[in-house]
């Protein structure tokens, strides 16, 4: 049998041949940061599963929260879609058309407008420039009292509605926000129940005074529970008693009438 050298054994008992030391602050680290990058994976599981979903959920509540929110907002207007009534002549795609302010007396040029489509009595105007200044109560826009008029007076046209078309689907915007919000909450819960020392040391802590608690037991809860109810209606009881008593008292002495 071969003869193992002191420095053999030495290096077996420091771990070298092994891959490295069993014990020392290397070792501690990889037990420490162990499972998914974890800091002290496996210590406090209870406490720091149930802080991570109840914080997901906190997390979840606030990116609905956020969606509904931006549902509000009004984003910039890419082209506008107008429903017209009393047509006379027709205009095409590209035309510029003068906008008009028809329900006073001359008619105020509004601005311009470019068709960009063209379905039916519907007619999709873009590049919409408002050069009339601001009314005393508000500022000027298409109404239902404005009217289109090609620069030539082969076609006009009264607007009867108005529907805004917005430079990008509002639900873009409402994605974005609340998957970033989500992002950044998950980071963040990650960050808490698994890699701060901190608040992770806090968390097993607490985990183990929860473990330390003596839980009442099934019996326990409802002996209990009996005696809160018959303390209850014991006092109950005796303030009556006691009320009923003082009342007549007092009407005996004449400070209350009976």
């Amino acid at each position: 049998m071969e003869a193992v050298s002191a420095s053999n054994l030495a290096k077996r008992e420091n771990g070298s041949e092994s891959g490295g030391p069993s014990t020392g602050p290397r070792a501690d680290a990889a037990i420490e940061h162990s499972g998914v990058g974890l800091y002290k994976y496996g210590q406090g599981y209870w406490v720091r599963t149930m802080t991570a979903i109840f914080a997901g959920i906190l997390v979840l509540v606030t990116a609905m929260w956020a969606w509904d929110s931006l549902n509000a907002i009004k984003l910039p207007m890419r082209e506008w879609r107008l429903s017209t009534t009393n047509p006379t002549g027709s205009t095409q795609v590209g035309q510029t058309l003068t906008l008009l302010k028809a329900d006073v007396q001359p008619p105020v040029t509004l601005g311009t407008a470019s068709v960009k489509a063209i379905e039916g009595s519907a007619i999709t105007v873009g590049d919409v420039n408002i050069t009339a200044p601001p009314s005393d109560t508000a500022p000027y826009s298409i109404a239902s009292t404005t009217q289109m008029q090609s620069s030539d007076g082969a076609f006009s046209a009264l607007v009867a509605q108005r529907s805004g078309i917005e430079i990008f689907d509002k639900v873009y915007l409402q994605m974005g926000v609340a998957l970033l919000l989500l992002l950044a909450g998950c980071i963040a819960i990650y960050s808490l129940v698994g890699k701060m020392h901190n608040s992770v040391d806090f968390l097993i802590a607490t985990d183990g005074e929860m473990k330390k608690v003596n839980w009442a037991t099934r019996k326990v809860v409802i002996d209990s529970t009996y005696v809160v109810i018959g303390a209850t209606f014991l006092i109950a009881l005796i303030l009556y008693i006691f009320d009923a008593l003082l009342s007549r008292f007092f009407v005996w002495i004449k400070v209350l009438e009976g």
